[in-house]
């Protein structure tokens, strides 16, 4: 395995500019790291709390666990030393919101010339060329060392995907750049860990099953978590060294490091951020068809969900392409587990995109139907919501209410079966699209939450305002707005229809303000063309927004 040949996409140019023209000092920056606490991508340090030169671990129900000493290399970068020698770095972004760590080994300071890094200490390397696409050591004794990727995972933080045999267990290196922009520290030890606020007082934890030790498994799922925060870079930069740490702990043919890869991808799905997802699927697909030839249900299983992942970053010549390569169809008839469930998405999406209606709801009514005599009854549902879905874009009201009625049907169902709160927003986007104004709010609700909305707070609004009841839309839209007193652009960026999300209460607080009114419109020109990527999943909240629009 060649660890230097990982492709880096987030390689950077003139990285050693960066400079901070005042400094925050020691004092403010240890003031605003104590008013939160932060998960990170290490197991033994998955919730912190920085004290004044303290570090304090934290169990789940935010108890501590243990403190130790921790040091301020400068405002920045904390490190906390150990008796042996050793240390763990953090190294915070700008706005301290994220860090990248380090547990290190040797600790090297270094400084900077234009594209180059002198080292001090190194036992063979004088420094290190920097230019736009590599890192080059300079050795000692004269001429280069092979060339090695940095990934920049924040201002003043990179990876190294340099593996340093002469440090048992040492895995990577890290670049650390001063925020004086005139020095810096190699670090070379063990595994690269990434770092964020708690979000949302939730906790970071890995949300999917793999054969992974909890460890790696940690490791390989915490970018879903940076995802979810709108951190799409440094998410990035955390998958790439996940793939890295997996290919080097496991090797490429180890079925761990495939099905980690695999997550990877799927995690981008779960937190609505599919751009990336076929890449990394891709990689997971690729290495299933060249290590596991005798397992053919596995590499079709793979083949299937790089079709799925591709129609859901709107790549549907990729798909087609990928659906028409199969070494075998899925019998949808044999069983329908998730494989068979993105199989017949995967159809249906192209379908409803290529405007063939009647294709996208067959595929949709057969996964309603097929998921009945499987008891996968969220599927049902929303085979039910999608035929819907398709037979109004095809001008088919009277056959879209059919289909309404028998996913509110399984609703019904499912709140006798196991009464508890479930996610109805579709339901209720879907109701009121066929203005089933009574059912929509039914299946909507208004929250009473501090610092975050639920999507069916935005279907009660949605209703209301698409209904004609202004007065109330009104008072809900304000209502929400009012829990944000640092206003709704400080929200993050969780979903596809987030943005639209957004812009909707704000202008429904104040419909009859031209200038809410054109920022609207100006955010609804952009979001509506992201919408289309996904038109079969989207096409009722896109529908619902040009009528509210229409309204104002």
């Amino acid at each position: 395995m060649n660890i230097f040949r990982i492709p880096c996409l987030l390689l950077f140019s003139g990285m050693l500019a960066f400079s901070q023209d005042k400094p925050f000092s020691e004092a403010d920056f240890l003031k605003a790291l104590g008013e939160s606490d932060y998960q990170c991508s290490y197991l033994s340090y998955s919730k912190l709390k920085f004290g004044e030169k303290t570090l304090t671990i934290l169990d789940e129900k935010d108890k501590e666990k243990s403190t130790g000493l921790a040091e301020v290399i400068e405002p920045g970068i904390i490190k906390k030393p150990f008796r042996d020698g050793k240390s763990i770095w953090f190294v915070f972004a700008e706005n301290l919101e994220t860090f990248i760590a380090m547990h290190t080994v040797h600790e090297h300071p270094a400084t900077i010339s234009g594209g180059k890094v002198s080292l001090e200490n190194h036992e063979t390397w004088a420094g290190i060329e920097i230019d736009k696409d590599n890192a080059t050591p300079i050795l000692k004794s004269g001429g280069t060392g092979q060339p090695f990727p940095l990934v920049k995972f924040n201002e003043y933080g990179y990876g190294a995907f340099y593996k340093n045999t002469g440090i048992k267990g040492g895995v990577a290196s890290a670049l650390v750049i001063s925020r004086s922009g005139k020095t810096a520290w190699w670090l070379e030890g063990f595994q690269i860990a990434s770092g964020a606020k708690t979000f949302r007082n939730r906790d970071a934890k890995a949300l999917r099953r793999s054969p992974n030790t909890e460890s790696v498994r940690r490791t390989n799922q915490f970018a879903w978590y940076l995802l979810k925060m709108g951190k799409l870079d440094q998410a990035f930069a955390h998958e790439r060294y996940a793939e890295y740490y997996l290919l080097d702990k496991y090797g490429e043919d180890s079925e761990k490091t495939i099905e980690g890869l695999r997550i990877i991808g799927e995690l981008r799905a779960s937190a609505n951020q599919h751009k990336l997802g076929p890449y990394w699927i891709g990689k997971a697909r690729d290495l299933a068809k060249k290590h596991l030839q005798d397992e053919p249900e596995k590499i079709l299983e793979y083949e299937v969900e790089l079709a799925w992942s591709q129609y859901q970053e709107g790549d549907y010549d990729g798909a087609t392409n990928t659906l028409k390569s199969l070494p075998q169809q899925p019998d949808l008839k044999k069983q329908f587990e998730r494989r068979e469930y993105d199989y017949a998405n995967t159809i249906s999406g192209i379908a409803f995109a290529q405007r063939d209606y009647d294709k996208a709801a067959t595929w949709q009514k057969l996964i309603a139907d097929e998921s009945v005599k499987y008891g996968h009854t969220n599927w049902v549902k929303q085979g039910w919501i999608r035929t819907a879905a398709a037979f109004l874009a095809k001008g088919d009201s009277a056959t879209a209410l059919i289909a309404l009625n028998s996913a509110i049907d399984v609703q019904e169902k499912l709140q006798k079966e196991k009464p508890r709160n479930y996610e109805t927003h579709e339901l209720s986007f879907a109701c009121s699209a066929l203005e089933q104004w009574d059912a929509a709010l039914k299946y909507s609700s208004e929250g009473n939450f501090k610092s975050y909305y639920e999507f069916e707070e935005v279907a009660k609004l949605i209703a209301l305002w698409n209904q004609g009841n202004k007065r109330d839309a009104m008072t809900l839209a304000r209502k929400i707005r009012d829990r944000f007193p640092n206003g709704l652009d400080s929200l993050r960026r969780t979903d596809e229809t987030h943005e639209m999300f957004i812009a909707l209460i704000d202008v429904l607080s104040e419909p009859d303000s031209s200038i809410k009114v054109n920022e609207f419109r100006k955010v609804w020109s952009v979001e509506k063309e992201r919408l289309k990527v996904r038109p079969l999943h989207n096409f009722l909240f896109y529908r619902l927004v040009a009528k509210a629009d229409s309204l104002l």
